[in-house]
């Protein structure tokens, strides 16, 4: 079995496939640096988003026939979570609580909604209402008047 980092790439290199990924994974992070410290990149938790202020954030929703396109939760950054509940609920007017988590796990391509899934779609909403985004009134989410 060949690894990334073994064989041809590598010619002659004794070099193991995890020191391979750890130079790449430092010069990802000097990279990073880089970027942010020039004003092309901010860094908002784990994700690098362009500092362009015409940069508009959008929903990717992954393609069924492609299995590469999907994404696990925690690859999806929070304010792309909570741009599909706010477009979602701006185009439902009012929407039940459970229907919004289980519509908006359905646009990220997920078919069941685990605690790992469940956990991240609360805190998104939660973070909404802190925000006064979107109210919660019996269980229904809607836009503030």
């Amino acid at each position: 079995m060949k690894y990334w980092g073994s064989g041809s790439f590598l010619a002659g290199s004794t070099t193991t496939p995890s020191i391979v990924l750890l130079q790449v994974h430092c010069l990802l992070k000097k990279s990073e640096i880089f970027l942010s410290r020039e004003g092309l990149l901010k860094i908002q938790g784990s994700f690098l988003l362009p500092s362009n202020p015409t940069f508009q954030l959008s929903v990717r929703q992954p393609n069924p026939s492609e299995n590469e396109s999907r994404r696990s939760i925690e690859e999806i950054p929070s304010e792309e979570i909570a741009l599909a509940m706010t477009n979602l609920v701006r185009d439902s007017l009012s929407i039940e609580r459970d229907s919004l988590l289980v519509y908006v796990a359905r646009i990220f391509g997920f078919e069941r909604t685990g605690n790992q899934i469940q956990n991240a779609l609360e805190k998104t909403i939660d973070k909404l209402v802190e925000t006064h985004q979107i109210v919660v009134i019996d269980e229904r989410v809607s836009l503030p008047k």
